[in-house]
């Protein structure tokens, strides 16, 4: 009875074939960040698509450090501490490159000139777009998104949440928006017109999103 929870709860504390572990979880742990681009990847750049990347790459180096263990170790390593191994490599590879990306942008913003916080008019996938660029640099904080779709409105895009046309007075004082970008690339001109009419009396700086050239 008692040996049925062993493979999930005890560790034998004389493993074989250590060095060779080692080498397993290090070779496949870069061998697959390499593939994945994790290495070209920007610091700066960092977002919800590279933790994807992360994760694709902590999950098959343990796989590999698994197999290993089962085919070639003869299950030396119980499968309660891969499952361990991969939350701590998770964790590690993951957070530090976030808490990296999180100190270059505030040192960059400490620094320089002081960060202009931005609303996007427009949450599709110019919008969208437009926020992944700036949240990649020092000099913009992207703080709201305006939409006129009311399916949008309260949903958050890349963390950042979707307002309607009608809080744009109360967003730019209570949020302290400074610019607003335009991301409409499907809009006529006549409703750009509109908009930068509704724009004027805010008392802050709009423009035309030069990225998706509306």
């Amino acid at each position: 009875m008692g040996c049925s929870g062993a493979e999930f709860d005890r560790l034998d504390p004389a493993l074989d074939r250590t060095f060779a572990y080692f080498l397993v979880a290090v070779a496949s742990a870069l061998f697959f960040f390499s593939v994945f681009g994790l290495y070209r990847a920007v610091i700066r750049f960092v977002g919800p698509k590279a933790m994807i990347t992360v994760i694709a790459g902590v999950s098959l180096s343990v796989l590999v450090l698994a197999g290993f263990d089962r085919f070639v170790a003869s299950h030396q390593i119980p499968l309660s501490a891969f499952g361990i191994y991969w939350a701590l490599a998770l964790l590690y590879v993951g957070g530090s490159r976030f808490v990296a990306r999180y100190l270059f942008l505030w040192g960059s913003g400490a620094n320089g000139k002081p960060v202009a916080r931005v609303a996007i008019y427009g949450a599709g996938n110019a919008g969208a777009r437009v926020s992944s660029v700036l949240l990649g640099g020092p000099d913009f904080q992207p703080v709201a998104f305006i939409d006129d779709k009311k399916s949008l409105q309260g949903s958050n895009i890349n963390g950042i949440r979707v307002y309607g046309s009608d809080c744009l007075q109360e967003l730019v004082r209570h949020r302290k928006i400074d610019r607003i970008l335009l991301a409409l690339p499907s809009a006529s001109r006549r409703r750009r017109r509109e908009i930068l009419t509704q724009l004027e009396p805010l008392g802050c700086t709009f423009s035309r999103c030069p990225i998706c050239r509306t």
